[in-house]
């Protein structure tokens, strides 16, 4: 390394203001660093944001590489503002969030839903399917979900509370053309008064394309067979980590302020759902085995099969897919009532082809949201 070389790293580091979360990030090691020393080939981006116990910020919100302008698929970190915005729905239009929903179908495509095992009444229902959301990251639920409120009305109330870059515009895991997104499925509410509340099959608008096309990586595989050039990203859901950092914080801490039409009760359920692990469910009942404490709370022990510190309260939404890797969380320690909002994704497809399940979850992507979480906690 020249003089010179060194001179620049050295007033570099002078500029990094005491305290700031990239000289906290300093001295990381193991798979922290590494990721840390090649943000641009991992696409990482953190945010971070100390709060009081009233849920304001006693400093402004910190980052390491914030990069607004650069894509990434937010995989299931969208079923956030669908789940919140299926409560405000239920409220708007006087259903009770638990009212048995019933799914019925209208397109080859679409199935129906008409009980739900995992329910302790055995019938499906917005505040059951927002359970599954957030305890396991359930796709069906969201679909589910989706599928009752319609992109039309999720991007028009999502641009009213001030999210214009969130795109909510398809189905999760299951392969649907544009306009089979469009179509939604026929649902009934069964009302405490005996009545049924229909809401019918509809085409529902889109917004266009993202422009420019977001293309990203050197293939895809598509139905065994391997594309190749960038995989374009234009029609796929987008949730900014800004935009994720802001509205976690909105629906955990509402003020008067607030402009989420929800109750009091709304907020303590979403709150506990959120916060809640799968172990500790009654409805639905999740094996342990198969569903660990680190299964959607990837900052602190998404890595591993170890039980969540009981002086830890994490309230979060996940996602994991095509590469990308995401959590948006407030962590709270009981014991000294500090918390923070942490939100952070990272990219871990080094061949860059996509739908190959190659991809290093395992040994890079969830490792290190489980250090960083740690390594600024101080666990």
């Amino acid at each position: 390394m020249t003089r010179s070389l060194i001179m620049i790293l050295l007033l570099l580091a002078a500029c990094q203001p005491p305290g700031s979360l990239s000289s906290r990030l300093a001295g990381a090691s193991g798979v922290l660093r590494h990721v840390l020393d090649h943000p641009e080939q991992f696409r990482v981006q953190i945010l971070q944001t100390r709060l009081d116990s009233a849920g304001k910020p006693l400093a402004p919100t910190e980052a390491f590489r914030h990069l607004p302008e650069e894509y990434f698929y937010p995989a299931s970190t969208v079923k956030l503002p669908v789940a919140v915005l299926a409560l405000e729905r239920c409220r708007d239009l006087g259903i009770d969030p638990w009212a048995p929903m019933l799914t019925d179908s209208a397109a080859a495509f679409q199935h129906p839903v008409w009980a739900d095992t995992s329910a302790e009444n055995g019938l499906p229902s917005v505040a059951h399917y927002i359970r599954r959301i957030f305890l396991v990251s359930d796709n069906e639920a969201f679909n589910r979900l989706y599928e009752f409120l319609g992109p039309a009305w999720l991007h028009q109330r999502i641009t009213e509370l001030g999210y214009p870059d969130v795109r909510l515009v398809h189905r999760l895991a299951v392969p649907l053309s544009r306009r089979d997104n469009q179509l939604l499925n026929p649902i009934r509410f069964l009302l405490p008064s005996g009545d049924t509340l229909r809401l019918p099959a509809r085409i529902d608008s889109l917004p266009p394309p993202l422009s420019p096309p977001v293309l990203v990586g050197k293939g895809d595989m598509v139905q065994g067979v391997l594309v190749n050039g960038p995989k374009d990203f234009s029609e796929k859901n987008a949730f900014p980590l800004l935009d994720q950092h802001h509205f976690l914080r909105e629906v955990l801490f509402p003020d008067s302020a607030s402009r989420l039409r929800l109750l009091p009760e709304d907020y303590r359920f979403l709150r506990e759902a959120m916060s809640q692990l799968p172990r500790e469910s009654g409805f639905p009942r999740y094996n342990p085995a198969h569903y660990p404490d680190g299964y959607v709370k990837f900052f602190l022990i998404g890595d591993g099969f170890e039980a969540m510190p009981d002086h830890l309260k994490v309230y979060n939404k996940i996602g994991l897919a095509y590469g990308w890797v995401i959590d948006n969380a407030l962590i709270v320690n009981k014991k000294t009532g500090e918390q923070q909002l942490l939100s952070a994704v990272v990219y871990v497809n080094e061949i860059g082809v996509f739908n190959d399940d190659h991809y290093e979850y395992d040994e890079i992507g969830l490792p290190f949201l489980a250090s960083l979480g740690k390594w600024l906690l101080g666990e």
